[in-house]
């Protein structure tokens, strides 16, 4: 959304060590800053209205106005300094400022200016700029953390925001030139848009047709997996699939499909045994959903053949185990150390569940119980986080005496739980299937079936 703001960068401080006679680029850095305590108190005090007509020049004093560099070595750090080596929000120094002939060497920032030159855009940002020379700190000497502060007179307090990095030395010859941005943006968060739902164990059960079965006298959970499409950079992970096996009966034969649900958070493997005359035969693809349609068009697809579904089958559960990585290589199984991409954390985390039954082929939704509806026999209705049947006529006020306790719902946000409490076969003669449906904040849905299984 903010393609140049320190919102959505993966860093706001930029540093380059350049060759002052080619301005050959030496090394580069990136790096996020921590804004600090004291920065915060600062804009708060702002905010409040506490600098006005008698005292505004006290605003100066939360205003950066110098860089200071630190080798970031406790073994060099003052006796009073408190700043450990991992930088945090309560700072106030740098862990081991570096001096120069036992004096601040606080570099005057050269430039601030705000360069939001869009009247849309929705952020406003300041940059700070300015060089170090070589020979400012010695040659050998590695810078391994940075600062701004709002002056240049104590060791510790002022400290406006603050970042840690690799080693920087600046050669003969060379400059060290540090932009540092700050940026105030509005968002209105990240908002989800894939999603599926997840058994227990985390395995994906969306758009299951053939039912999650519920027994008697137990509780399942079900849980949301919310995943933003914003990349936020790459990270090493180490490859894992998790395989699910499941029989599909289409009417005419039993097919064999395996999911292949893996953690690149790309594309997944998705793997169905099938019979073509005499012949079974194994077909996968690459897919972005979780269940198999039954495409005329095998381009794209691997398609083998085998005399029997079982020596199919491990055929199929080796092709499940892969996955692509971000540069569109297969990976093959477990514990492959491999470059992913890394989301944008999830703002929204909430989810609305839906509940539904099968009427004469018709999903009705259950609804909250209303006084001023009559209710047949065979309806169902929410209640207290719990739905019943209908087994005598009714309207008014709610009377336990007209309903069956089919089961209990309960659900937080991105999690349910669904309790078959006392479903047995006095009150029908099948077991009772329901849709599951989670919408997420940004409008997008997943849903199941589970079978409500009676006690016989």
């Amino acid at each position: 959304m903010f393609p140049d703001t320190q919102m959505y960068a993966f860093s706001n401080v930029h540093i380059k060590v350049k060759n002052m006679r080619n301005h050959r680029i030496i090394k580069e850095i990136h790096k996020k800053n921590a804004i600090t305590k004291y920065a915060l108190n600062g804009i708060a005090s702002m905010i409040k209205g506490e600098f006005n007509d008698t005292n505004y020049n006290l605003i100066n004093n939360y205003v950066p106005k110098y860089l200071a560099l630190g080798t970031n070595l406790p073994s060099e750090s003052d006796p009073n300094i408190t700043t450990g080596v991992n930088v945090t929000v309560f700072d106030n120094s740098l862990c081991s400022e570096i001096r120069k002939n036992g004096r601040f060497l606080r570099i005057k920032l050269e430039e601030a200016r705000r360069i939001d030159n869009l009247s849309t855009n929705e952020y406003v940002k300041i940059r700070f700029k300015t060089m170090v020379m070589a020979g400012t700190i010695g040659y050998s000497t590695a810078v391994q953390e940075l600062g701004l502060f709002v002056d240049n007179k104590e060791l510790q307090g002022g400290l406006w925001a603050r970042i840690s990095t690799d080693p920087i030395t600046i050669p003969e010859n060379s400059v060290l030139d540090v932009i540092w941005d700050v940026v105030l943006a509005s968002s209105v968060g990240v908002y989800p848009s894939r999603i599926a739902l997840t058994d227990p164990s985390g395995r994906i059960i969306s758009k299951d047709e053939n039912g999650i079965e519920i027994n008697y006298n137990t509780q399942y959970p079900i849980a949301v997996s919310l995943a933003s499409s914003i990349i936020d950079g790459t990270t090493m992970i180490t490859s894992h699939f998790d395989i699910s096996e499941r029989e599909v009966d289409d009417g005419t034969e039993v097919k064999y499909r395996y999911i292949s649900a893996n953690n690149f958070s790309i594309m997944i493997r998705t793997v169905q045994i099938y019979k073509d005359g005499a012949v079974y035969k194994i077909r996968s693809r690459w897919d972005e959903n979780y269940d198999w349609e039954d495409y005329k068009d095998e381009q794209h697809q691997t398609v083998i053949t085998f005399d029997s579904v079982e020596l199919a089958k491990p055929d199929a559960r080796i092709l499940a185990h892969q996955g692509l990585d971000i540069n569109g290589n297969i990976v093959s199984g477990d514990g492959v150390s491999v470059e992913a991409y890394k989301y944008k954390e999830v703002t929204y985390k909430n989810c609305a569940w839906t509940l539904s039954y099968d009427n004469n082929g018709n999903e009705v939704e259950i609804l909250l119980y209303d006084t001023s509806i009559t209710y047949f026999t065979g309806d169902f209705v929410m209640y207290n986080n719990q739905v019943f049947k209908c087994i005598n006529e009714t309207s008014g006020e709610f009377d336990e005496s007209d309903w069956f306790l089919v089961m209990t719902f309960i659900n937080y946000m991105i999690n349910c739980i669904i309790i078959n409490e006392n479903y047995d076969q006095e009150h029908g003669n099948d077991d009772e299937r329901f849709k599951i449906t989670a919408t997420a904040a940004s409008g997008i849905s997943d849903y199941t079936y589970i079978i409500i299984k009676k006690n016989d």
